[in-house]
């Protein structure tokens, strides 16, 4: 059948027509820019989708979505429905392995310490790690699920470096030839992340803000608002162990090396500079921060603008369409309402 044909539909989707296979019942759509579509091509996956599509019983498209990458049945990513009377249950379609570390294995945090996966308690579950796609960048992302269990046999991976990881046989390793299990790895080299992280170490408890702190800081007006929504968010009392704690260090980080800050007497504004897909990612911190959902909102004419709401309050972010010498200018707005 040769090289897949894959066809630009626009720049997020590319799709495989039905007839690189007699067999497909329907076509593949794969969303992916070219920068993506340059990395799948070295692997199985675009012909794991095409495969996908010839099953009985499909229901419109087979689809494969941005986290696309090689498996064992379907593409990792791939989606598709099936008719409840002419279709299969595929147990491909889901993953049948499991793919698990030893509990030394020490898991890299969104916040740059590390922990053995073993002391990752119900209360650090919560806790964002780092996620990495080659082609792209690291993000954080939340933990889905964790889960422990005694395998009967397991690998051990030693590289050049002196790094050693221990899993079991079915573990993805990226290796040149895409992800590959660990069983088949060999001799292949393994990719390592550079940024190991610090080892976590719990701090000493001590409480940073109180509710008299911010009384003396606000007019009585505000007070009856602005305390209870502090509270309800868990923000009060502030200590070093509050799990909010992180992103308020990181927020203040990024604004004295990259921002500015207007207190009163002038209106509240914090301004950030940066890369678009990095302004997004502290916008996804404020969102953590005061337990609102995260909202994108459509492009506009002089740029794209983020928000998070509340009934009580309102962040505003916006970025101007307008590059200078430090980059996208993100504002976000503390607006009234407190």
């Amino acid at each position: 059948m040769g090289e897949i044909p894959l066809h630009r539909i626009d720049a997020f989707r590319v799709e495989i027509p039905r007839t690189y296979n007699p067999a497909m019942r329907t076509e593949a759509l794969l969303f992916a820019d070219e920068k993506m579509v340059e990395v799948i091509r070295h692997d199985e996956s675009p012909k794991q989708a095409a495969n996908v599509a010839t099953m009985p019983g499909i229901v419109g498209k087979a689809m494969a979505m941005p986290d696309i990458h090689q498996g064992y049945g379907f593409p990792i990513g791939g989606v598709a429905a099936f008719d409840l009377d002419e279709g299969v249950i595929s147990p491909g379609g889901i993953g049948y392995d499991v793919n698990c570390l030893s509990g030394d294995s020490r898991i890299l945090t969104a916040h740059g310490y590390r922990l053995p996966i073993a002391e990752f308690a119900p209360a650090r579950l919560r806790t964002p790690l780092a996620s990495l796609n080659p082609s792209h960048r690291t993000t954080a992302t939340d933990i889905a699920a964790f889960m422990r269990f005694r395998a009967d046999r397991a690998y051990r991976v030693r590289t050049t470096t002196g790094v050693e990881i221990t899993a079991t046989a079915d573990h993805p390793f990226l290796t040149p030839k895409g992800m590959v299990p660990l069983r088949e790895v060999g001799s292949l080299p393994v990719s390592i992340y550079p940024f190991r992280g610090v080892d976590y170490e719990e701090p000493a408890e001590k409480t940073l803000v109180t509710e008299a702190d911010v009384a003396r800081l606000l007019p009585a007006s505000s007070r009856l608002q602005v305390i209870p929504q502090l509270r309800r968010r868990g923000l009060l009392p502030l200590t070093t162990r509050n799990p909010k704690f992180p992103y308020l260090l990181k927020l203040l980080g990024i604004v004295l090396g990259d921002g500015s800050a207007h207190l009163p007497p002038y209106v509240p504004q914090l301004s950030v500079y940066g890369k678009p897909e990095d302004l997004e990612d502290v916008s996804k911190d404020i969102a953590r921060l005061v337990d609102e959902a995260y909202e994108s909102l459509p492009q506009r004419e002089d740029g794209w603008q983020v928000s998070v709401r509340s009934d009580s309050a309102a962040y505003e972010q916006e970025i101007l369409d307008h590059w200078n010498e430090r980059g996208w200018t993100f504002a976000f707005n503390l607006l009234q309402g407190w």
